[in-house]
């Protein structure tokens, strides 16, 4: 975890967000027997943890690079992303206190659905803004270097230009269907 803290240091994400999100996948990876819901939020924070992991090679790349994966709201989105994951950790031990095997404490995470999915919705988005600054980060790299075939290098750029197209219009449906979500 020691890089991936570097990393995140060198992008402006602190490395109490980048613990926090560890700290809690680590939760919800232990509990057994957990509601879909519950199970849906582990495999989103998995999704982020591996992408937190994909930004190590940002930490050689120039200022520039840097500056353009900044530049996509990654730290903020980091950042909402440790709080919601420090938040949904401290209301799972609150309603899960006794272990996922009695009955009330299913109850109470399956009552509490609607704050789940903000939850979840919430580290989606970190997810899809960190798919969308290493896309942006790998776009500007290959532009510097430039690419030995230019066919290459132009079918690289509209890959990279539909992904990232793809990644910011699942961000926005995310952000929409939470910030719908009933409280």
């Amino acid at each position: 975890m020691a890089g991936l803290e570097t990393t995140a240091t060198v992008l402006g994400i602190t490395d109490g967000t980048v613990r926090q999100i560890v700290s809690f996948y680590d939760f919800v990876r232990e509990l057994q027997g957990a509601p879909s819901e519950v199970v849906k939020v582990r495999e989103e924070t998995e999704a982020v943890v591996k992408c937190l992991g994909g930004l190590s090679f940002l930490k050689t790349a120039s200022q520039c690079v840097q500056d353009k994966a900044r530049g996509v709201g990654l730290s903020d989105s980091v950042d909402q992303c440790g709080r919601a994951c420090e938040k949904l950790e401290q209301d799972l031990r609150k309603w899960t206190a006794g272990g996922m095997e009695t009955v009330s404490a299913r109850l109470r995470v399956v009552s509490h659905k609607a704050r789940i999915a903000k939850y979840k919705a919430d580290i989606a988005t970190a997810k899809s803004t960190i798919d969308l600054a290493i896309s942006v980060a790998t776009l500007f790299i290959l532009v510097q270097r430039g690419a030995s075939d230019d066919e290459k290098k132009k079918a690289t750029i509209a890959e990279l230009k539909l992904q990232i197209a793809q990644t910011i219009a699942e961000a926005k449906r995310e952000r929409a269907r939470s910030s719908s979500a009933p409280w």
